[in-house]
């Protein structure tokens, strides 16, 4: 949260049409005005993660889905299938852990349910 010292003198307004994009740095404190449509409003934004901020080994890669799908779901939101929300972590704008969840149809068939999926305390 912005300090109460913020000078609302300094602030500017990014007023534009329907359809209009703008572009800023993530450091940047930004808000939106009331919505006074019947529609939502819409906004997209990308993010970029430095490399070196990331995990030390990938475990979402590391450890296959058939195992993963094994483990409670506290292991499997310590390998990465989860989301801190709104945002962060999601895959294709939805919760990895769907990745998991969601398995085709071919797949399915061959792949018999893990006898301890599901059950709490199962781990890596």
């Amino acid at each position: 949260m912005p300090s109460a010292e913020i000078d609302v003198e300094k602030m500017v307004p990014a007023v534009m049409p329907a359809g209009s994009a703008v572009f800023f740095v993530g450091t940047l404190w930004h808000c939106a005005g009331a919505n006074r449509t019947d529609r939502p409003r819409l906004a997209a934004t990308t993010q970029y993660c430095e490399p070196w901020a990331r995990q030390q080994e990938n475990y979402s890669l590391a450890i296959s889905r058939e195992r993963a799908r094994q483990c409670s779901e506290k292991i499997q939101s310590l390998l990465g299938y989860s989301m801190l929300f709104p945002f962060i972590g999601f895959v294709d704008g939805r919760d990895p852990i769907r990745v998991l969840q969601d398995r085709p149809r071919a797949a399915a068939a061959r792949e018999p349910a893990p006898a301890s999926a599901g059950k709490e305390g199962t781990q890596t």
